[in-house]
C-alpha cells in the first residue's frame, strides 16, 4: 500500500491538501469512510469494488513490460496527468488498450489532466473524448478534481479496496472498503 497524494511543498501551500493528507496518514480513514473527490462528473454510471491503483498516466504507461507493472486485473484505476499534449495522452491510452488493460480493469477514474495547451494537431477535443476510442467497454468511469498535481489535492492510498459509485443521477463516491492500515 501507498499513497497518491502531494508533494510536501504543496501541504505548506494547501491547508485543504494537508487536511485530507493528515487524515489519511493519521488512521483517521478506515473502512466506509469516503474519498474526497472535489469537483465529480460521472461519465458512465455504474458500481464497482475493486483495489484501487494507478496515478500518473506516463508513469503508468512507462512501466509496461516490466516487472513493476501493476496486476490490474478487476482494478478501479485512477490516471491523471499534468503538462502533457494529447497526442502523448493518446498515445499512453493506445499502450494500455493493447496491453489489454482497459478490458480488464472494474472501473476508472480520471483525475485532471492539466497544464496543457490546445494544439491543431490534437487527435481529439478532450480526454474523454480520447477516451471513448481507447475503453469501449461499458466500464464505470467517473472524473475527479482532486487526484492530480494541482491544489488542493486529496491523498488516496493505493492498492486497497474502494468502492466507485457512479451513479446514473450523477452522484458519484469513492469509499474506502478496507482500512489502509492494519487495525488492532
Amino acid at each position: 500500500m501507498t499513497f497518491h497524494g502531494p508533494h510536501l511543498r504543496g501541504l505548506g501551500s494547501s491547508p485543504e491538501s494537508f487536511r485530507w493528507f493528515w487524515e489519511m496518514v493519521s488512521g483517521e480513514k478506515t473502512a466506509g469512510s469516503a474519498l474526497p473527490l472535489g469537483m465529480a462528473e460521472v461519465i458512465r454510471p455504474g458500481s464497482v469494488q475493486g483495489r484501487l491503483f494507478g496515478g500518473n498516466l506516463e508513469t503508468l504507461a512507462h512501466m509496461a513490460g516490466t516487472r513493476w507493472f501493476p496486476d490490474l486485473k478487476g482494478a478501479i484505476l485512477l490516471l491523471e496527468d499534468v503538462d502533457e499534449p494529447l497526442y502523448a495522452i493518446d498515445r499512453a491510452f493506445s499502450q494500455l488498450a493493447h496491453m489489454g488493460v482497459f478490458s480488464a480493469i472494474a472501473g476508472l477514474i480520471l483525475g485532471p489532466f492539466s497544464g496543457r495547451s490546445p494544439r491543431e494537431d490534437d487527435p481529439a477535443n478532450n480526454v474523454v473524448e480520447l477516451l471513448e476510442t481507447h475503453c469501449p467497454r461499458d466500464i464505470p468511469i467517473l472524473s475527479s478534481s482532486l487526484p492530480g498535481h494541482d491544489l488542493p489535492m486529496a491523498t488516496w492510498p493505493m492498492n486497497v479496496d474502494v468502492r466507485m459509485i457512479a451513479s446514473a443521477s450523477r452522484e458519484a463516491s469513492l469509499v474506502l472498503a478496507e482500512s489502509p492500515f492494519q487495525e488492532t
